[in-house]
């Protein structure tokens, strides 16, 4: 087991160095007048035991992959527990989850430590010319007009301010279903350090030095009133249907602005969402083509669906598109040189399989 540990270790030693530079620079760069985030165990135990349905819903989807792929004579139930219980599950448990779990939750308890504190670096100044760039690039005009002309049911708007929630399950589940790969396996730490990157360049260094509020903030802190129709647009269908997206930005707003409340932070350019989306999509893309367009479909989704409640830009979406394609190419040639100068022909293949 011992030898195991030391293995997974190195493999993950690019993910690691990128989460290491990250703390390193939690503590050069924010200093006791910032806004304050401590790590505790307990807080840590307690986001590990919330995310365990995940597992067994990853476990599922796995099993279900695994019937799809065997001939159908073989395609059995039976068949398949033979499988699960062939599994060395005590590495599984003890050393792929934890692994996996660990970085992807530092990362973006980091990320979060470093959002809440953008306003520290400097004032959110670009919301004017990102609202400008999507004119330009929508032809004179906003690109949440052209949503809610051709999404203008409130039903459009509810499964929109679903879909957004959904993100939240398919980026925990896509972690899930990556922690099950063997340690040294090509997709995962791929996939690991893609996640990394998304949260550490796009999420917090571009964050902090093109501050961006979003539409939903563009008239309370810069005194603009030009997204005041959407907000308007959105509260009205509110008045016959629940929309989260109202109530998560009231609530980040609080934190922004109320010293009693915890903050979480406001942050617009490059949307995290589209990273992260898109990398699942990226994933998706290695296990199959259904998959792949799947995870495609959910990420156009949510570019528009980020537009039309009022979150962010379309360049926002636009930038977190690009920017993850690029993580994810960055990710694949770094993971294959690494797995391949420490230990030659060991490099799992990228197949979204337990072995």
């Amino acid at each position: 087991m011992r030898d195991a540990v030391l293995s997974a270790v190195w493999a993950h030693l690019p993910c690691l160095i990128l989460g290491a530079v990250f703390f390193l620079a939690s503590l050069i760069f924010l200093d006791a007048t910032d806004e304050q985030i401590a790590f505790n165990t307990n807080g840590l135990v307690s986001n590990l035991l919330n995310q365990l349905p995940y597992f067994f819903g990853c476990l599922g989807i796995v099993g279900l992959i695994w019937l799809a792929q065997m001939p159908r004579p073989n395609r059995t139930v039976g068949n398949l527990w033979r499988w699960l219980a062939g599994k060395n599950w005590v590495e599984i448990i003890l050393l792929r989850i934890p692994i996996a779990l660990l970085f992807t939750w530092i990362i973006s308890y980091l990320h979060l430590y470093f959002k809440v504190n953008i306003p520290n670096f400097a004032p959110y100044t670009w919301d004017h010319y990102f609202a400008g760039l999507d004119r330009l690039i929508f032809f004179g005009q906003d690109p949440w007009m052209i949503s809610h002309r051709v999404f203008p049911d409130v039903l459009a708007t509810q499964i929109f301010d679903t879909l957004y929630l959904t993100w939240f399950l398919v980026m925990q589940m896509s972690i899930f279903a990556v922690a099950l790969l063997p340690p040294r396996n090509t997709l995962r730490l791929t996939f690991l350090l893609a996640y990394g990157l998304n949260w550490v360049v796009a999420g917090a260094l571009l964050a902090i030095l093109l501050p961006a509020a979003g539409p939903v903030y563009m008239e309370p802190i810069t005194g603009d009133p030009m997204f005041r129709p959407l907000m308007d647009q959105l509260h009205h269908q509110a008045e016959t249907t629940k929309i989260v997206a109202l109530e998560a930005q009231k609530w980040l707003w609080e934190g922004y602005t109320l010293p009693e409340v915890d903050p979480v932070g406001i942050s617009a350019f490059p949307s995290l969402h589209l990273t992260i989306a898109t990398t699942c999509a990226c994933l998706g893309f290695t296990t199959g083509r259904v998959a792949g367009w799947l995870g495609t479909a959910f990420t156009i989704g949510m570019l528009i669906g980020s537009v039309h409640l009022g979150w962010h830009y379309a360049i926002d979406g636009f930038a977190g598109i690009v920017l993850a394609l690029v993580f994810w190419r960055i990710s694949t040639r770094v993971t294959r040189w690494w797995l391949t100068r420490t230990e030659p022909g060991i490099a799992g293949e990228a197949a979204i399989v337990v072995s």
